[in-house]
């Protein structure tokens, strides 16, 4: 268990209730409603929280990773996570983890994700976790939730853990989205980070037709939502849109673009979860949740939006998923 006080805190910690095995297959061309042989192919564990974890311990940061884990895949997936030099803290469940795959063609380049639903876990597993979470807060400096839960947990396990965390004095950053995000709100989180379609989806109730196409018209109704955050909850919003410019808000309701560096991508898998993990590192390292100013903060974000998107951009370039080497 790890040790700390709240007075030193010295952990990140991250939790994600959906994990994953990914497996990740290389093919010459992805081809529909034909035989497809992969050139290479590699198994990680995975699941938002995961790659998150990665990333930051990449970076050299302690870290804990909290989910459950059961059934025929749980010592796999642990050893996966352990050689990755992620320490997981898990409740126990008989629910099996549930394995994803990515489908890379390269010729021409594609990206294809195939998402198998999570298991259905039980009450008692929820509770556990509640625990755990609980008694991991206090070593814990800044708290990362992010994915979507497995079938089986409450509507307010996620809006729950925020109103800890934040009683707690951790900077509290979450990254999922629908009615998990809209019952989180109330909660005060510091920053949400949905991507585009995220945020126009729970908060517009539109879908933009095209994740990666521009669309100034949802864009400006999305502008108005993120002031709203901010003046009515203290929210800090930051929208990523793939290789388009992210989207951030700072103390004094001033929106700003920051545009990543564009790349030829590889797998494109991770590549938010990156994001978030290097902005997390980027704002403890400032003192973010700390500094007394708007220009001290509006500064230090900026800082952590590019180490961020340089983050993800390395990810970009690489086979595995949720990396930067």
């Amino acid at each position: 268990m790890a040790t700390g006080s709240r007075e030193d805190p010295s952990n990140f910690l991250t939790v994600c209730v959906n994990p994953t095995l990914q497996r990740t297959l290389t093919l010459p061309t992805v081809t529909l409603g034909e035989v497809n042989r992969a050139t290479r192919h590699r198994l990680d564990a995975s699941g938002k929280g995961i790659n998150v974890s990665r990333v930051l311990a990449q970076l050299g940061a302690p870290v804990l990773h909290l989910c459950q884990a059961g059934g025929d895949s749980r010592e796999l997936f642990l050893s996966l996570a352990r050689a990755d030099h992620i320490d997981v803290r898990y409740a126990e469940t008989e629910a099996d983890i549930r394995t994803c795959y990515t489908l890379l063609g390269e010729s021409p380049p594609s990206t294809t994700e195939v998402v198998e639903e999570g298991r259905v876990i039980s009450p008692s597993t929820e509770t556990a976790l509640r625990e755990m979470f609980t008694r991991l807060l206090p070593s814990c400096h800044t708290v990362v939730i992010s994915g979507s839960k497995a079938p089986g947990f409450s509507p307010q396990f996620f809006p729950n853990l925020v109103k800890e965390a934040k009683a707690s004095g951790a900077l509290v950053i979450i990254d999922y989205r629908g009615a998990d995000l809209v019952n989180s709100i109330d909660h005060r989180p510091d920053i949400i980070k949905p991507n585009f379609s995220e945020f126009a989806e729970t908060f517009c109730g539109r879908k933009p037709g095209s994740e990666a196409s521009a669309d100034p018209l949802l864009q400006k109704d999305i502008e108005k939502e993120m002031l709203r955050l901010l003046r009515e909850k203290g929210i800090t919003s930051i929208v990523t849109h793939g290789h388009l410019p992210t989207l951030w808000i700072d103390t004094d309701g001033v929106i700003h673009e920051a545009v990543p560096t564009l790349v030829k991508p590889v797998n494109t898998i991770g590549c938010g979860d990156v994001f978030t993990a290097g902005l997390a590192y980027t704002l403890h390292q400032q003192n973010w949740l700390h500094l007394s100013t708007p220009a001290e903060k509006t500064a230090a974000m900026q800082a952590a939006i590019q180490h961020a998107q340089i983050c993800a951009s390395k990810n970009a370039m690489l086979e595995r998923p949720g990396v930067i080497f």
